[in-house]
This record gives structure tokens, sequence and C-alpha cells, in this order.
């Protein structure tokens, strides 16, 4: 079976709203810009919770390896619903991102400082350029 070329996890409330599962119909609406050695690697997705509503997320880091809680990481990552209020979006501020030009994963991402708390773990490949 192949792998997906977004494979992430979720689980939490945001907006209100339950999601929870691997998400489905994936696919990147920015995929893998950027990832010179001193370039943001730019990683903008959207996919469905099976038991909620369409989401969208941002992760976009320096290549390597960041603590999201580290106040000196090299990026961001955010994650909202797709026809939510921005107010409504979550931003990471816990768990571990690592990025590279083929690809990345998040480990025990947890983001809040919006109207929920959501977990979101898996990884991305990131197309040939």
């Amino acid at each position: 079976m192949a792998t997906q070329a977004l494979d992430l996890d979720v689980e939490g409330t945001i907006a209100g709203k339950q999601v929870t599962g691997k998400l489905i119909y994936t696919s990147f609406t920015i995929a893998c810009n950027g990832a010179g050695p001193d370039q943001v690697l730019v990683v903008h997705w959207i996919g469905t919770s099976p038991a909620g509503p369409a989401l969208n997320g941002t992760i976009d880091f320096k290549p390597g390896t960041w603590d999201m809680a580290d106040k000196k990481a090299q990026g961001s990552a955010t994650i909202g619903t797709i026809s939510g209020k921005p107010g409504d979006s979550l931003v990471g501020t816990a768990g571990t991102v690592t990025t590279q030009p083929s690809g990345g994963s998040i480990t025990d991402g947890a983001f809040d400082q919006g109207s929920g708390q959501v977990t979101v773990n898996g990884s991305w490949t990131c197309p040939s350029h």
C-alpha cells in the first residue's frame, strides 16, 4: 500500500467541533516551497477529519528539528477549519517538528491558543521538483 503524501492523525476539538482520526482527502495547497539552507520550508495542507470538519494547516519551519515550545524555534505551525473564523485557528505550542526538502514529520504537536485544542501526529512527503 502506498504512503500518502500527507499522513496526519488529529485528535481534539476546534471551533466546537470534534476532530478525530487519520485525515482523509488530503492535499497540499503549497508543497514544500523554500528549503534552502536559511529558508523556511513552506508546507500548507488541507484534509478532512473522518469525524469532523475539513481542516487546513501550515507547517512552516527552516529545515531541521524544532521544539514548537521553544521561543527560538525557526518557524510556526497552525491548524483551523476551512470555513472557520480566523480567531478559531489554533497555534502550535508544543511537540517536535522535523522538516527537510524531501518531507517531514510532527510528533505530539499540540495546537491551542484559539477555540479548542488539537494534537497532531504524522508525516508528509514532498513532491519531487
